[in-house]
């Protein structure tokens, strides 16, 4: 197996962070010419890559799933590949072989290796080498589901010319920088942004989830007219089991980790203690906060509060539900808010990434200010005191969801972007 080069674009990027003390010693070669056939109302033969484990729980895992649902429904021919899916057994292999090679070159070059971008390069090129291994030539359309497997494709699809799609799903370096995940004015973050950028570059048009990625991948160097914005769509199967009337729900179904707002959640609650007899909260999810959050909510007393760990029916504790609540301080486009408006929910929610293009103000739910735990209080206490509000803005967020969200409707606008840079023939 042949391993490909260190990408000469990173290493110039790195030149430049270290004061040009090394030439770029490699070109990437000329792009060859696109083959665009539209093969317009006929089979597309799709390539979906991400970089991440599939399947997994999670947002990504749910929308490949639909969006490979959707395609299939269509007519068309989906693979998804994922690094497990090219080789569990080699994958390791191959990154324990460049790891050396890695660090050889970055020591010369700049008498350093960081650790991050050596096991960045090594994944990134471990997966490019064995996807080099399939026949990407089969396929109509290719689709990067991060900006890892953009560049990978990138470099790949010049022997092919094959129009290439990507879609960021969560942080890239800006938001990373912001929080202090990766240094300022580090090698680090000149890498990283080197990465961002190459996977607008190579792009034909990127796909966005919402129009909170417009600016970053507008800065990054893509031009307005080659962003398409396409919320996520989902298959859910909407159930009514609401027995008891008597107890009022709220549901809250969400990976236990910082970024989600439990904190602030349990806070909130403790704000309307006295309004929490006849009230079951049940979180449901896993993560690495469970511990701290069950310390919480016993140290607030909060009897109301369950924990109900990883749960694989979220169609039945939704259906159980009356309030969906999702109290995140970061995201983008959280599934479990598009799941709430197919159960038909009241969902209480915060202004955060896509969720305000879904989720207005008073029509399909109520949004609070991330981290503000007196409006997310209040607005918990608004639908638990008016049960009328609460079931106008469920039936508000069902008619949308099954409107604009169905994974039927999301995989049909992708396709019309996928032709629409194919030429007919």
């Amino acid at each position: 197996m042949k391993v490909p080069p260190i990408y000469p674009h990173l290493l110039a990027e790195l030149d430049r962070f270290y004061d040009g003390r090394a030439e770029v010693r490699s070109a990437e070669p000329a792009q060859g010419p696109r083959t665009r056939s539209s093969r317009a109302g006929k089979e597309l033969r799709i390539l979906l890559t991400t970089f991440w484990k599939y399947p997994v729980a999670g947002g990504l895992t749910s929308y490949l799933r639909a969006l490979k649902s959707g395609f299939e429904k269509h007519g068309h021919r989906v693979d998804i590949i994922h690094p497990e899916g090219l080789s569990a057994e080699r994958m390791p292999k191959v990154k324990r072989r460049l790891k050396g090679e890695i660090e050889r070159v970055l020591k010369e070059r700049y008498g350093r290796a960081n650790a991050h971008i050596v096991s960045t390069l090594q994944s990134m090129l471990a997966y490019e080498a064995l996807l080099g291994e399939r026949d990407l030539g089969k396929y109509d359309v290719l689709h990067a589901q991060d900006r890892f497997t953009a560049n990978a494709l990138g470099r790949l699809n010049r022997a092919h010319g094959k129009p290439l799609f990507f879609t960021p799903h969560g942080f890239m370096t800006q938001k990373r920088v912001r929080h202090n995940l990766i240094p300022k004015d580090s090698d680090e973050a000149a890498f990283f942004w080197a990465i961002d950028r190459n996977a607008v570059e190579v792009s034909d048009k990127s796909i966005i989830l919402s129009e909170t990625f417009r600016p970053l991948l507008m800065s990054l160097g893509a031009a307005d007219s080659k962003l398409e914005t396409i919320h996520t769509g989902i298959e859910f199967a909407v159930r009514s089991d609401k027995t008891d009337e008597k107890r009022l729900v709220i549901s809250c179904v969400s990976r236990l980790g910082p970024r989600k707002g439990h904190k602030i959640l349990l806070e909130a609650l403790n704000l309307i203690r006295s309004h929490l007899d006849r009230v079951r909260v049940c979180i449901v999810g896993d993560g690495e906060m469970r511990d701290e959050l069950e310390r919480l909510s016993s140290k607030l007393d909060l009897r109301s509060v369950y924990f109900w760990g990883h749960r694989d029916d979220v169609e039945n504790i939704l259906s159980k539900s009356d309030i969906y609540v999702l109290p995140t301080i970061s995201d983008t486009l959280p599934i479990s808010v598009i799941e709430a408006m197919f159960a038909g929910k009241a969902i209480v929610t915060t202004r955060v990434g896509g969720i305000p293009e879904l989720i207005r103000h008073q029509e399909t739910g109520l949004l609070a200010e991330p981290g503000d735990v007196k409006q997310l209080a209040d607005c918990l206490l608004r639908l638990m005191q008016d049960r009328d509000l609460a079931k106008r803005l469920g039936r508000n967020a069902q008619q949308y969801a099954r409107d604009h969200l169905t994974a039927d409707k999301m995989a049909s606008k992708i396709e019309g972007v996928y032709r629409s840079v194919m030429r007919p023939g």
